[in-house]
């Protein structure tokens, strides 16, 4: 009887209306509330609705610096999560501020600059005002990257709804963040239009994001069976790593893992995807991403390498799956030397645990690397 093997790669993927700005390598904003002031003074975007943009994208949390693989597939910058996805925001924030892009992912503060001349930008293309705040509409859906109009509605509708909530926020290093209730912004308007798509999620619950396989993916398998499954982590969070993995060509994976447990579907399982770096394996595997990166640099960021450390992923992703192969009694202690993230593995264990289960094979773990992380 073959067996189906779990891989962890460790990686990532195999897979403004303001004046121009200073180019500068480095920021000097003492906290992130400064920073944020800072951004909006130089690019003309409002100050809150960046706020709200970062809120919605979990950005709030990230390193002031990070260590960042500047071959990563699924890449972010700062607070704002700039990313390549239909529009490629990644470039053009590195464009606008005249830095690399490891150079705005490396400084959150340097992200956040560019991400914010990257609304202003968008503002300005769009016709944005300063006070009309359903003007932005059309900008934040062209800021998300989705591909798809639901979801682009979808992701400004968000922004609006964390503008009218308002709240205090964790935010980096312990800092508390506040946003002012806006209530202008709850009665924006969004038309957010049914999602179409030709195919149901293979998992239930999953939300479908609909992605065009020219450059990307496969549409048979060639007459090969799964075998494996290829576990993958991204740089950022949710909207982000799903705009950038439904649009960013080379590169494309079955499934992708939120950080909450929500799971998303790309492609189907008869497809093959391009994500572990060699065709062999793609041609015969599923591909899961698996939002982590962050959640990973937020503890080490908080002291608690001894928690996460170098061997990230065998703490994030590998313990999950070894739980898999005991009994369903023993997963709940899989949880107690992860801290915080115990909720999360257990879900990602019960979603790779229904993928498993419908091919009906009994398989086994293997933690590896496989040999390099493109599309080929």
């Amino acid at each position: 009887m073959r067996r189906l093997t779990v891989f962890a790669l460790f990686a990532g993927l195999a897979l403004a209306c303001a004046s121009s700005p200073s180019p500068s390598g480095t920021t000097t904003s003492a906290t992130l509330d400064d920073a944020f002031t800072s951004a909006a003074t130089e690019s003309g975007a409002p100050r809150d609705l960046l706020v709200a943009i970062a809120r919605v994208e979990g950005g709030l949390e990230m390193p002031k610096t990070r260590v960042v693989n500047a071959d990563a597939h699924v890449p972010v910058a700062g607070p704002l999560q700039l990313r390549r996805g239909k529009l490629d925001t990644l470039a053009l924030g590195a464009k606008l501020l005249g830095v690399s892009e490891v150079d705005i992912r490396t400084d959150s503060d340097l992200g956040l600059r560019a991400g914010a001349l990257v609304v202003a930008e968008l503002g300005k293309r769009t016709g944005a005002r300063p006070n009309d705040l359903a003007s932005w509409e059309k900008a934040l859906e062209d800021l998300s990257g989705y591909a798809d109009q639901h979801h682009r509605a979808m992701y400004a509708h968000r922004v609006f709804e964390a503008l009218g909530a308002g709240g205090t926020f964790e935010a980096r290093g312990g800092e508390k963040l506040t946003l002012v209730p806006n209530v202008r912004a709850l009665e924006v308007d969004v038309t957010i239009p049914e999602q179409t798509f030709s195919t149901m999620p293979e998992f239930a619950g999953a939300e479908v994001f609909v992605t065009d396989c020219n450059n990307k993916c496969d549409t048979t398998r060639d007459g090969n069976s799964v075998d494996y499954v290829v576990i993958h982590d991204t740089e950022g969070g949710w909207d982000a790593s799903v705009a950038t993995l439904q649009n960013d060509p080379g590169k494309s994976v079955q499934y992708i893992v939120g950080t909450d447990g929500a799971v998303g579907q790309f492609v189907p399982e008869s497809y093959t995807a391009w994500h572990a770096g060699n065709y062999w394996y793609n041609q015969r595997s599923v591909g899961i991403e698996h939002c982590m990166e962050l959640v990973v640099q937020r503890a080490r960021a908080l002291h608690h390498g001894h928690v996460l450390g170098d061997a990230r992923k065998a703490v994030a992703v590998i313990g999950v799956l070894e739980a898999l192969g005991k009994p369903r009694g023993e997963v709940g202690n899989v949880g107690a030397e992860h801290g915080d993230q115990a909720s999360v593995e257990e879900r990602l264990q019960h979603f790779v645990e229904v993928v498993l289960r419908r091919w009906r094979r009994i398989w086994r773990i293997e933690a590896g690397l496989l040999s390099e992380n493109r599309a080929v």
